[in-house]
């Protein structure tokens, strides 16, 4: 074994490969997974990323080793990863383009070319516009009486009353908020800066009422896979599938637009 080793890495190096990632002996699966552990984890939307990653690595594009990872299977990847979506599909070849940048520019994997960049992307959609309908907002308020979580329904006024991200909201603590000012204060947001947020009276008596609920650093004490979760069970009591989370930041930002210029 000693000696087959030896000549094996008097093979690497005569090859100029000694301390590098052959391509036909690392799987796209195992460059995921250290990008998960090196790159994802230093992101702030990494339990987004992280979900991706994970759905990405049980496709069988995963088990291909990266010299059998030609644009051919990438764009039979592309084709049946379609049938979810657009941006999904879009998302995860952007995601392996850039695990494969990462991993050649900084891990020593012996890459010429990217594969991704020969294949066609998918167009991506515009983002989506929707709103609150006539009574949507009512029928919400009934489903969220049979929601166990005490939160989720706060949470959904304030998201409507303030405009801010799921994200921004859950990580929200009491020392960011000035009620006297009616002002929340937001150290990071997803645009790399900090910023302040208005709060209306509503805002202002959803974080009344929450600071008589219980006493935690945060006045949404619920991590993001409980809350997810409970949106889901909310919507789908509402009768609202197509309504997504986000779909209520664009419905708060349009009633600002509405109420004038003291809210732009």
């Amino acid at each position: 074994m000693t000696s087959q080793w030896a000549v094996e890495q008097e093979t690497n190096l005569e090859g100029e490969t000694f301390g590098k990632l052959n391509p036909s002996k690392v799987t796209l699966d195992n460059l995921l997974h250290r990008y998960c552990r090196e790159v994802t984890v230093s992101k702030r939307g990494k339990e987004t990323e992280l979900r991706r990653l994970r759905r990405l690595i049980k496709d069988h594009v995963s088990c291909l080793t990266i010299d059998k990872l030609t644009s051919q299977s990438l764009a039979d990847f592309r084709d049946h990863r379609l049938k979810d979506g657009e941006r999904a599909c879009y998302y995860d070849l952007v995601l392996i383009k850039h695990c494969l940048k990462i991993a050649t520019h900084e891990w020593g994997l012996m890459l010429s070319s990217n594969p991704v960049d020969f294949i066609k992307m998918p167009p991506i959609s515009k983002p989506r516009q929707r709103r609150l309908n006539k009574g949507e907002y009512e029928r919400l308020e009934q489903a969220s009486h049979l929601t166990l979580n005490p939160h989720i329904w706060p949470i959904v006024v304030f998201t409507i009353e303030t405009g801010m991200r799921r994200s921004e909201i859950l990580g929200l603590t009491w020392e960011n908020i000035n009620l006297e000012k009616q002002l929340a204060y937001l150290q990071l947001t997803k645009n790399g800066s900090s910023r302040e947020v208005p709060l209306s009276k509503k805002a202002i008596q959803v974080l009344s009422n929450q600071s008589l609920r219980q006493d935690t650093p945060t006045p949404f004490p619920v991590n993001a896979n409980a809350f997810r979760l409970a949106w889901e069970r909310l919507r789908k009591r509402a009768d609202l599938c197509d309504l997504r989370f986000h779909d209520l930041r664009h419905e708060a930002i349009s009633r600002f637009f509405e109420l004038g210029p003291r809210w732009q």
